[in-house]
Order: C-alpha cells, then structure tokens, then sequence
C-alpha cells in the first residue's frame, strides 16, 4: 500500500478522481453486493446468514475501494492508510462467514477460521501490504470449492458457490501478473474486479434459485 504521489488520474466535473476505472468497477461490487444482502432479507436459517454478511462485508470492503481508489488525495496520508486497512480487513470478515457455511463443523476447524480473520486483518494493520488478504483468499477458495463440491447432492445451491469460486480464483493470476489494458479506465485491478462482480452474481443467482426444505445444511457433517 503506497499513498499516490503522481497524480495522473482524471478531473471530473472540478472532482479529482485517481482510478477511474477502479472507482467504476466498485461500484459494481457494492451494487451485486448488496443485492445480496438485501435479498435475503431476514435469514430463516444459518446458511442465509452466513450468506448475508458475506454480502455485507464484500459490499463494505467496496465502499472503502470508493474512497481509497477514486479519492485518496481528499482523504491525505494518514486517513488513507486507515480507509485501505479497514476497507480490506472487511475482506477476511467476509472470507470467515463463506468458510463457516461451507466447511465441516467442527469445533477446531472453526478456531482455525476465527484465527486466521483475525491474524489476517491484524497482518493488514502492522505490514500495510495486502499479501495477507491474498494468502486468506487463496486459503478461503480453495476450502470452499473443495467443501462445496460435496455438498452439491444435499443442496443444489452450492452448484452455484462452488462456481462462483472457481469463477473468483480468476481475479487473483489478473491481480498479480500487473497487465493494463487502460492506465485509468481498465487496470489489472479492474479486471480482477470483473471476475469478482460474476462471483458475486452466481452466488445471488443460487440463492434465487434455493430449494424449499434445502437449506438446513448447516448440522452436516463432512
């Protein structure tokens, strides 16, 4: 994480905007985000739940992209490193909610969940670099694509989770290998961003598509 120095982003109507295109494809996230939220409405299980909040805070973390991407010199030096860290401590939040709906319920592996959010967003905080977030993705996709595949035959839903992952391991290998196709309008950034707005809407799509009587998926064992 490094405060900008040039500024070579675009004015707006008087507005200084640093990262047009990223400031964009937030707002996409935020949008599908809370979608999700707002569909849900109130959870009548544990798996609505846990769903839900993984909106939330994915929704959350975009909101702070708004501020940290299209106005860090309104925000200085100081505020801006606090908006990035919180707005990605949201992250491993959301990554918590998606690994306590899919992965076996047992009593250690939900310490090791708990354990690594917390690890995670305190990393963020002392190293200022997003490496953290990556390693807890990396950790998070796999475990849920793996977990979700085996629960496809109790609940048709997690067809759509486990896609919508797979689909979101593609942002990472954009967001690392630095290629941009625009320097302000489509960065390497915003294209990982595409591959998390799909994501996002087959997780939407799935609950859309949910079983009557499926859901209580959450005392399975596996």
């Amino acid at each position: 994480m490094e405060y900008p120095t040039e500024l070579n982003g675009v004015d707006i109507a008087g507005v200084y905007v640093h990262e047009p295109g990223c400031f964009l494809s937030n707002v996409a996230i935020c949008i599908v985000s809370f979608m999700l939220f707002f569909y849900v409405g109130k959870p009548k299980n544990n798996f609505e739940s846990n769903w839900k909040k993984f909106g939330l805070f994915i929704g959350l973390a975009a909101v702070g992209g708004l501020f940290t991407h299209g106005f860090p010199t309104y925000l200085g030096e100081s505020l801006f490193f606090y908006a990035w860290a919180v707005k990605n401590s949201f992250v491993p939040i959301a990554n918590y909610f998606a690994s306590a709906d899919v992965f076996p319920k047992k009593r250690w592996i939900k310490i090791f969940i708990i354990t690594k959010a917390v690890g995670v967003i305190v990393l963020i905080f002392l190293t200022g670099k997003f490496l953290p977030v990556v390693v807890d993705l990396g950790i998070t996709y796999f475990g849920v694509i793996y977990f979700s595949n085996k629960l496809i035959p109790i609940n048709s839903t997690y067809r759509y989770i486990r896609n919508s992952f797979l689909i979101g391991l593609l942002s990472g290998p954009l967001y690392i290998f630095k290629y941009d196709l625009h320097e302000l309008w489509f960065t390497h950034k915003d294209k990982a961003h595409v591959f998390i707005v799909i994501s996002l809407l087959l997780i939407f799509l799935g609950l859309r598509k949910k079983q009557p009587g499926s859901m209580e998926v959450e005392t399975v064992k596996h």
